[in-house]
C-alpha cells in the first residue's frame, strides 16, 4: 500500500473506532470584509481533541487519516462490508464489523534510495474479543513464521486481497489493543520496527504539531465529532498550498466533509480563496481561518463513502 506523494492510491481505510469526539474549546474570532470573503483568526491557544491513537502516529509521519468504522456502519453506509484484511495462512478476517478502529499513516520516502515510496503503516483496533482471538490463534499456529522484536512477537502472514484475488505478504504485530501490520513496503521488518518503537516508547505524535494543529482545528469548525479525519502534510492540488486537513461528519441534514487548504499567508489564502471555491465547488460555505482556506461541502449517503477514503 505504499504510495508517492505525487501518486496517492485510494486507501481502504474504512475503519476506526467509536469514539464520539468532543467539540473543540475555545473562540474564533470573526471578520468580514466588504466584498470579500469572511476571515477568521485562530484563538490565542489552539488545541483539538486528542485521542489514545493519535499517539501511535510518529511526528515524522507525511500522512495520516482514520474513520470511524463504528460510526460509519450504525449509521447505514453497509457498502464498507468487504474484508479489510483476510489472513490466508490461518483464515482469520477483519472487518467493518469487527474492528472499530483503523488508522493508516505514511513514512517519508528515503532520502537516499530514489523515486522510492513512502511507507504505510496501517493500524487497526478489533474489538478486544477479536484481538485476543487472532493474536492466540496467529501465536499457536506452525504455518506463522515469527520474530521477536522487545519481546513483542512479529508474524509474517499473507492477506488475501479479494478484491484482486492475489496474497499479499505482510508483518504483523499486536500491541495494547492494536493491531500494527505493514506489507507493500520495500523494508517491512524495517517499518514494522519503527512503527512499534513509537507504541512501545512514544515520541511526539504528529498530531502534536502545532502546524497539524492548526490544520486539524481549522477543518473541525462546524462540525460536532466526525467519521473520518485526515491530514496532508504536502501540496493539496492547488499550487502553493503545503497541506491541509479534512473531515467528514454527520450534519443535520446528512453529511458534509470541511477541507482545511493550508497556504504560507493569509495574503496567500485571500489570493487563492477564489481558486479554491472553484475546485472545491458546490459547497454551502466557504470562509478563511488565518492562512486557511475552508470549504464546506453537503453529501449524501451514496456520495459520502469516496469522502471517507480520499482526499
Amino acid at each position: 500500500m505504499a504510495r508517492t506523494k505525487a501518486k496517492r492510491s485510494k486507501m481502504t481505510i474504512a475503519m476506526s473506532f467509536a469514539i464520539v469526539f468532543g467539540v473543540l474549546s475555545g473562540g474564533t474570532l470573526f471578520v468580514v470584509f466588504s466584498g470579500g470573503p469572511t476571515i477568521e483568526h485562530f484563538p490565542s491557544n489552539v488545541s483539538i481533541p486528542f485521542q489514545p491513537w493519535m499517539t501511535l502516529i510518529p511526528a515524522d509521519a507525511v500522512e495520516a487519516a482514520c474513520v470511524n468504522l463504528t460510526a460509519v456502519y450504525n449509521i447505514g453506509i453497509h457498502a464498507l462490508e468487504f474484508p479489510l484484511i483476510r489472513i490466508f495462512n490461518v483464515g482469520y478476517t477483519l472487518g467493518i464489523q469487527n474492528t472499530t478502529l483503523l488508522a493508516t499513516y505514511y513514512l517519508p520516502a528515503p532520502a537516499n534510495v530514489p523515486n522510492a515510496n513512502s511507507s504505510e503503516i496501517i493500524i487497526f483496533q478489533p474489538t478486544p474479543m477479536v484481538y485476543r482471538t487472532l493474536f492466540n490463534g496467529l501465536n499457536e499456529s506452525n504455518l506463522i513464521y515469527r520474530q521477536m522484536y522487545h519481546s513483542i512477537p512479529i508474524f509474517t502472514i499473507y492477506n488475501n486481497i479479494t478484491g484482486v484475488k492475489t496474497l499479499q505478504i505482510g508483518e504483523m504485530a499486536f500491541f495494547n489493543g492494536y493491531v500494527i501490520y505493514v506489507q507493500r513496503s520495500q523494508n517491512l521488518m524495517g517499518d514494522i520496527e519503527t512503527a512499534l518503537n513509537q507504541a512501545i516508547n512514544p515520541g511526539p505524535s504528529l498530531f502534536q504539531n502545532s502546524t497539524v494543529i492548526h490544520a486539524v482545528y481549522a477543518s473541525l469548525q462546524g462540525a460536532n465529532g466526525y467519521l473520518s479525519l485526515q491530514y496532508v502534510g504536502f501540496p493539496v492540488q492547488i499550487s502553493g498550498t503545503y497541506g491541509g486537513a479534512k473531515v467528514v461528519y454527520v450534519d443535520g441534514k446528512g453529511f458534509a466533509a470541511n477541507y482545511a487548504i493550508g497556504f504560507d499567508s493569509l495574503a496567500s489564502a485571500k489570493s487563492s480563496y477564489n481558486f479554491v471555491v472553484s475546485v472545491y465547488h458546490g459547497g454551502f460555505k466557504y470562509y478563511i481561518i488565518d492562512n486557511y482556506v475552508v470549504a464546506q461541502i453537503a453529501y449524501n449517503s451514496t456520495t459520502v463513502l469516496n469522502e471517507l477514503e480520499t482526499f
